[in-house]
């Protein structure tokens, strides 16, 4: 019952590319949600599986995009891409609300890919704690994943909900 509620709040706030005032989320719309952008051959083997095949596209699509060096689970598996990081973001972080650290750290030049943000309250309530600090720069909602980018040039806080 409370995925149905939660679904239904989200897909009366969320947004489409119409409504996105920020160049930087916009590019990330039309980039990565709206064009299937095809990551050139970068597949993540990661040995920590998680669910839903949006999320495995999504996440290897990012690395490629914003041009990661590494990508790894939080606290595990590190791998290797063939990105320098030209756009900014050096590291993509995999991750799902229960096993992130209470304060996140600052993670200048990151993505952090969080999973199953809605399975239930409680994953629900740990995600808008992880997204409200101090750290994260930007959030991006897409209603089972949340993104979160940690760069110093992004001087305004924002929190974003989009449809995906």
């Amino acid at each position: 019952m409370h995925r149905r509620i939660s679904k239904w709040q989200y897909k009366r706030k969320a947004l489409t590319r119409h409504g996105v005032h920020s160049p930087f989320v916009f590019d990330f719309v039309e980039q990565l949600l709206n064009s299937g952008f095809r990551n050139n051959g970068v597949m993540l083997s990661l040995p920590f599986s998680f669910p839903g095949i949006k999320f495995d596209a999504l996440a290897a699509n990012m690395a490629a995009y914003y041009d990661c060096r590494t990508a790894e689970v939080w606290n595990a598996a590190v791998q290797q891409l063939s990105g320098n990081g030209s756009k900014g973001f050096d590291r993509l972080l995999l991750s799902t609300p229960e096993i992130l650290p209470e304060r996140l750290p600052v993670l200048s030049g990151t993505i952090l890919v969080v999973s199953a943000i809605r399975v239930n309250n409680t994953s629900e309530e740990r995600w808008k704690q992880i997204y409200e600090q101090a750290a994260v720069s930007l959030s991006v909602d897409l209603f089972d994943i949340g993104v979160l980018f940690f760069e110093k040039d992004f001087r305004i806080k924002q929190h974003f909900m989009l449809r995906f």
